[in-house]
């Protein structure tokens, strides 16, 4: 085999006559810049070579080969390195080195060897520039392919073992023959026992000073390297190997025996796309040669290895198979390959395996029934789209379905089919099934009517083979913004039934785009989530409901009793509205079907969400509502009891204001039986006070959960829940002194313990990491609100005729007084501690 194939080149050398050193003297213009150059020529050099009249195995020439990758390209270099009759300044003679490097893939492809490519880099013509010699043209190199002649080494068995050794160590070559084309021959005799692609790692070096570093992985020398294999030529005993290599060795001449040399080089030539230098690999590459027989074995006893059939098309080697073994490997890999090996065996499936459609369509069936992906639903549309056969595709997709009505409800699912049908290649045939599986009519249907300008032509296949009844007709009546939203008829029913997300998509459109009827929209919404009652209604709708700015009390309280009832926020609380909303709710809770516990959830759920300082307005209407709902029939005593505790942490806040204003005479009894507040109601009434409550307002509530039993702890979690942020360090402050000032009326022990709290987890930044100047200002708040109280204390403790005790009471708080410290010789620290 003979071709021309365009090379980089360069010539190292040096002047005669002077004292420079060496240096790239010519370089054609492409490829290689000078640093690349001098980095393989000078710097990667296997030694420095000996005198001229040297004559034994380490004289000039010299060549070497090594893979540079430059550019992202991988290459194939050889240096030659000769003396020329030149000598420079100091009367040394003189060296040159020519470069040549060709593209790997193309000599791994010409079948050529390293002696192949010495002969012609010899015979190269340099055209060289004779005024810019930095920037001469590429050269074109003939490649001829020739066997290597090694005479009596050529059946040597220290070749093989050299062959065996090099995927996993380095090899130095010792004794053997001293001509470079001899040993260059030698190279190429234990690269052809090696796989083609070996030829990608294999760097050599005809003559090597081992005492150089980097140097190539197979070398002549004079002796071996630390850590290498080292080969006697001329020593005919086995070579010592490790076991994988004598494990290589043994299955070479094991082959050998059965097929001919001849047959297994033939065989490892092939193998060019073998190119990892890994012994495992480079010995399966090796054994390959018998893979035919083994995989129509294997097919016949139905146990497809799909790796197996793989190698096998990738070596060409399919044509070598009969026609039954043909058909029994398609048909045992197409029953056992997943996905993702019907897309790396793209190739193959186009040559030869889809020929057994059945088989092929049995397989896509199997593959979209087991739990199918977006990323194998992509792989297995890429494989039929490569073989054109769509309608196939679909049809799996149809019986899938079929057989598990719930197996494409996933959005991400549904997601892959709509980035395949926007495709003109799927288009037509997907759009029967996007019109008929819920989940892909529900993926289409948001970019197709709720995302503007995300519909194309898609959509009007789709229309056009949707059936009335169909799930995406059910979609298109109530989302089509064609004709505009027309909130009437089964058109909300229908959605909520394909999709309650979408129902929200419908409402935040419609609020945006066609105002004038989105109250009477709402109104078919809530109609429809009443009547499903029992259903789960997706979180983000409930939410949207609570956001929803509503007039009409009617309207707000059906809205509000289906928050209530699922444990939602509510737009306002039970207090806020007049008495046509707490009216209504109050039916809704009578006549809407419920289980008695349900029902006692929604009323508990409303006692808690009373909003705070609720007596301030509306207090006997809504005493009268809650009375009215805790005395309802079949209620329990924890619907009592929690609606009692709401009451009374109303009375508590206001500092009785809700029993001196008002009658609470038939509340009385429920109130007594109520008891003191819980830990749960004291923790929901700060949660109800939201992140703009006033100081008052949430140092009140602190107090009561304190003193109802809520740690310091737990209160500064709470409270960090409720986003409250003060609007200054003086809010902050201000909260830890009413609270304290609270718990010392309320005559709890240890009144301070919550306020230090607050005021530490802010330093601590649990509220939001404080300012320098912040924590600066506390500080001195706190040393001058010391001094203040020590003498507060002082003066208590010396006016004794007037307060008695007290004073000593005041001592035991604070301390000993300044006089007691100093008549003990103490030091009044106080301040700074």
């Amino acid at each position: 085999m003979s071709r021309t194939i365009p090379v980089g080149w360069a010539m190292v050398s040096k002047p005669a006559g002077t004292k420079s050193d060496y240096s790239v003297r010519a370089m054609s213009r492409k490829l290689c810049s000078d640093a690349v150059i001098r980095e393989l020529v000078l710097a990667r050099s296997p030694g420095n070579p000996p005198v001229v009249h040297e004559r034994g195995p380490s004289a000039l020439p010299w060549a070497w080969f090594v893979q540079p990758l430059i550019r992202d390209k991988r290459y194939l270099s050889i240096v030659i390195r000769e003396w020329t009759d030149r000598i420079d300044g100091t009367n040394r003679p003189i060296a040159s080195s020519l470069f040549v490097c060709v593209e790997l893939d193309e000599f791994i492809d010409s079948g050529c060897g390293f002696a192949d490519l010495y002969a012609a880099a010899h015979r190269l013509a340099l055209p060289i520039d004779p005024v810019n010699p930095s920037a001469s043209e590429p050269a074109d190199l003939d490649l001829t392919g020739t066997a290597p002649v090694i005479g009596s080494w050529s059946t040597s068995p220290a070749i093989l073992d050299a062959a065996a050794a090099l995927p996993e160590t380095p090899v130095t070559l010792i004794n053997g023959p001293t001509e470079l084309i001899d040993r260059l021959a030698v190279f190429d005799a234990i690269a052809q026992r090696l796989p083609g692609g070996a030829r990608r790692w294999i760097s050599a070096s005809s003559w090597a000073d081992v005492a150089v570093s980097r140097l190539p992985l197979l070398i002549f020398a004079q002796r071996g390297r630390g850590g290498d294999t080292v080969i006697d030529l001329e020593n005919h005993r086995p070579s010592p190997l490790s076991p994988a290599a004598r494990s290589y060795r043994d299955l070479f001449d094991t082959l050998r025996a059965e097929h001919t040399e001849p047959t297994v080089l033939d065989h490892l030539r092939r193998q060019s796309a073998m190119r990892d230098r890994d012994p495992a690999n480079v010995a399966i590459a090796l054994a390959d040669l018998d893979l035919v027989s083994i995989v129509a074995a294997k097919a016949e006893r139905g146990h497809v290895d799909v790796s197996e059939v793989r190698r096998l098309g990738q070596q060409d080697r399919f044509g070598d198979l009969s026609d039954d073994q043909l058909t029994s490997v398609v048909t045992g890999y197409l029953k056992v390959a997943l996905a993702e090996d019907l897309v790396a065996d793209r190739e193959l499936i186009g040559a030869y395996l889809y020929h057994d459609q059945d088989g092929f369509a049995d397989t896509l069936l199997r593959l979209l029934e087991e739990k199918p992906t977006a990323r194998s639903i992509s792989e297995l549309a890429a494989v039929t789209h490569s073989v054109d056969l769509a309608h196939m595709f679909v049809d799996a997709m149809r019986r899938a379905h079929n057989t598990n009505q719930r197996l494409f409800d996933s959005a991400e699912l549904g997601q892959a089919v709509v980035t395949l049908i926007e495709q003109e290649y799927w288009t037509t045939a997907l759009a029967p099934v996007v019109a008929t599986i819920p989940g892909f009519a529900r993926a289409a249907a948001r970019p197709a009517f709720l995302t503007r300008g995300q519909g194309g032509q898609w959509v009007a296949h789709v229309n056009a083979v949707a059936g009335i009844e169909s799930p995406w007709s059910k979609l298109r009546a109530s989302l089509d913004a064609g004709a505009g939203v027309t909130p009437t008829g089964p058109a909300i029913e229908d959605l909520w039934q394909v999709d309650p997300d979408l129902v929200r998509e419908l409402l935040a459109r419609t609020i945006l785009r066609d105002p004038a009827i989105f109250e009477t929209l709402l109104d078919r919404v809530v109609s429809t989530l009443l009547y499903h009652g029992d259903a789960e209604i997706p979180r983000a709708l409930l939410d949207q409901l609570s956001d929803t700015v509503v007039s009409d009390p009617d309207r707000q309280a059906r809205i509000d009793f289906l928050l209530y009832r699922k444990q939602a926020r509510p737009k306002q609380g039970f207090s806020e509205p007049g008495d046509a909303y707490r009216t209504r709710l109050i039916e809704l809770l009578v006549t809407t079907p419920m289980t008695s516990p349900e029902r006692a959830r929604v009323i508990v759920a409303i006692a808690a969400r009373l909003c705070a300082r609720w007596s301030a307005r509306n207090a006997q209407s809504t005493l009268d509502g809650l009375w009215e709902l805790s005395h309802l029939p079949q209620t329990d005593a924890s619907v009592k009891s929690a609606v009692t505790r709401a009451i009374k942490v109303e009375n508590q806040a206001t500092n009785g204001h809700l029993s001196s204003a008002l009658q609470l005479s038939r509340w009385q009894r429920e109130m007594s039986a109520a008891g003191n507040i819980s830990p749960e109601i004291a923790t929901q009434r700060i949660r109800s006070l939201g992140p703009k409550a006033s100081v008052p307002d949430m140092a009140v509530a602190i107090a009561q959960a304190s003193e109802a039993g809520v740690s310091s702890k737990d209160l500064v979690a709470v409270l960090r829940s409720t986003s409250w942020q003060g609007s200054d360090l003086l809010s902050w402050l201000e909260l830890a002194n009413f609270v304290t000032a609270e718990l010392v009326d309320r005559d709890v022990t240890r009144p301070y313990e919550p306020g230090a709290f607050l005021i530490a987890a802010w330093v601590d930044g649990e509220f939001g990491q404080p300012s320098e100047r912040n924590v600066r200002a506390l500080a001195d708040y706190v040393k001058a609100q010391t001094e203040l109280s020590k003498r507060m204390a002082e003066a208590l403790s010396s006016n004794d005729s007037r307060w008695g005790k007290l004073g000593g009471n005041v001592n035991g708080i604070f301390g000993r007084t300044r006089a007691d410290k100093k008549h003990r010789g103490e030091r009044d620290d106080f301040i700074e501690q």
